[in-house]
C-alpha cells in the first residue's frame, strides 16, 4: 500500500475531468497538522477488500489497535440511530483525517459523484491549480459515500474465525435501510437476524440471511431462511446420538456440528430432511407453540390449522404441528421446484413475510438451544419471547 501523500492527492484529483476534458491536477490543501494526520495514516495496518452484501464495496483496517471497517455506503439518520444506539454500543461511527481519507478513497476506488464539468472547474480544478489547493472537504463531498465504523469491543461482533470482517460489515449492513427493505420482510424478521449475529457467531450462515433480506421476491426470501434452517436439521439428531454414546455427560463443551460432521465423512451419515423439519417442529412448538398459531393467523395456507393448534388437547396440537410441517414443506417445494399452477398454494407477499418469520425465529431458537456461545449440549432451551 502506498502511504504517500502526494501519490494519494494525485490519484484522488485525477478521478475528476475539468472543463477541457482533462485529469485534474494540483494539490490538496494541507490540514492544520500535516505531522499527525501522515503518522496516523503510516500506522494504519491495512486488511482486505471485498464485496459485502448488497454488492457494497467493503475494507478493514487497524489504527491505534482498533478494529475498522469502512463501507462505500452511507446510512440514514434514522438507522444509524439505530446502530450506534446512545453512543456506548460496540459500534461507532467515525472520521478519520485528511490523510487517511485519501487513502480510503483510493482503496475502495471511489468514483465523482455526477458533476457538471462547470461545477468541478469552479469547485476542484481551479482551487487545485492555486495557492494551498482543494480543501478536502470539498473533494469529500464531491465523491462516492462511504463510512467508516470503529469496533469497540471486538468480542461481541467479531467472532475468531477465517472471514470476521465480512461478519462485522454484514452486522452494520443489516441497519441498511435499502438493503433491509427488498424483499419486505417484516421488523421482526430483520431484528431477529440482528440478534442471530450477535448471539450464534461460529457457524452462521451469512450469505443466506443477506439473500434474503436483499432478494426482490418475498418467496425467495423465504427459501434462504429455510437454507439456513436445513443447517440445523441434524442438531436434535445428533443431540440425541452424543446421548445415546454418554457424550453428554461431562461438563465440558460438545461441537454438535462437528460430531455431525464426523458422522458424515466417516459413516457417510446423512440427514433426512422430512424427518429433520418434523423433529424440529416438535421440539419448537413444546417451547414456543406461539409462534406456531401466529403464522396460522397470519399465513392463509396454515389458517385451517388454528383451531387445532389452539386446543387444549395434546394429541390434538401434535397432530396439527405434523400437518403444519407437511405444508411447511410444501411450501418450500414450491419455491424450489416448478409445480402445475392449481397446485401451488395461493400466497401473497405478505404470507411469504410472515412464513419468513416464522423461519428465522425457529433458526434463532435452535441456534440459541445448540450452538451460540462455546457449543455446548444443555439440559434446558430458553425460549424466545
Amino acid at each position: 500500500m502506498t502511504t504517500d501523500i502526494e501519490k494519494l492527492e494525485a490519484r484522488a484529483l485525477a478521478k475528476f475531468v475539468d472543463i477541457k476534458g482533462v485529469a485534474v491536477s494540483g494539490k490538496i490543501a494541507p490540514p492544520s497538522d500535516i505531522r499527525a494526520e501522515v503518522q496516523e495514516l503510516k500506522s494504519l495496518v491495512k486488511g482486505s477488500t471485498w464485496t459485502a452484501a448488497g454488492g457494497i464495496s467493503a475494507f478493514d483496517f487497524s489504527i491505534a489497535d482498533k478494529y475498522c471497517v469502512a463501507l462505500k455506503m452511507s446510512l440514514s439518520e434514522s438507522d444509524a440511530a439505530d446502530l450506534l444506539g446512545a453512543g456506548d454500543g460496540p459500534i461507532e461511527l467515525v472520521e478519520f483525517g485528511g490523510a487517511v481519507g485519501l487513502f480510503l478513497i483510493d482503496q475502495l476506488k471511489l468514483k465523482p459523484r455526477s458533476q457538471s464539468p462547470e461545477w468541478v472547474e469552479e469547485h476542484i480544478a481551479f482551487p487545485a491549480s492555486q495557492g494551498n489547493g482543494v480543501d478536502f472537504a470539498v473533494l469529500r463531498g464531491a465523491i462516492e459515500e462511504f463510512s467508516v465504523f470503529r469496533i469497540r469491543d471486538e468480542q461481541i461482533v467479531r467472532p475468531s474465525k477465517p472471514g470476521a470482517s465480512r461478519h462485522v460489515a454484514n452486522f452494520i449492513l443489516t441497519y441498511h435501510g435499502p438493503l433491509t427493505t427488498a424483499a419486505g420482510l417484516s421488523q421482526k424478521t430483520i431484528d431477529c437476524i440482528r440478534e442471530i449475529f450477535l448471539q450464534e457467531r461460529s457457524h452462521l450462515l451469512d450469505d443466506n440471511l443477506f439473500t434474503a433480506l436483499s432478494s426482490p421476491i418475498p418467496r425467495h426470501a423465504f427459501l434462504e431462511l429455510y437454507r439456513t434452517l436445513e443447517f440445523v436439521f441434524v442438531l436434535p439428531r445428533v443431540k440425541a446420538l452424543a446421548g445415546s454414546l454418554g457424550l453428554d455427560k461431562a461438563e465440558g463443551e460438545l461441537d454438535l456440528i462437528e460430531l455431525a460432521r464426523a458422522c458424515y465423512s466417516q459413516l457417510r451419515w446423512k440427514r433426512v430432511e422430512r424427518d429433520s423439519l418434523e423433529r424440529l417442529f416438535e421440539e419448537y412448538s413444546r417451547r414456543y407453540l406461539v409462534s406456531f398459531q401466529s403464522l396460522a393467523a397470519q399465513c392463509k395456507p396454515f389458517r385451517s390449522l388454528t383451531p387445532a393448534l389452539q386446543s387444549a388437547e395434546t394429541e390434538q396440537v401434535r397432530a396439527a404441528v405434523t400437518k403444519f410441517g407437511d405444508k411447511f414443506y410444501a411450501l418450500r417445494n414450491q419455491v424450489v421446484h416448478q409445480l402445475w399452477k392449481e397446485e401451488e398454494a395461493d400466497c401473497d407477499a405478505d404470507d411469504w413475510a410472515a412464513l419468513a418469520e416464522f423461519t428465522i425465529g425457529c433458526v434463532k431458537y435452535f441456534y440459541e438451544s445448540y450452538l451460540s456461545g462455546p457449543a455446548r449440549i444443555r439440559a434446558e432451551a430458553v425460549p424466545i419471547g
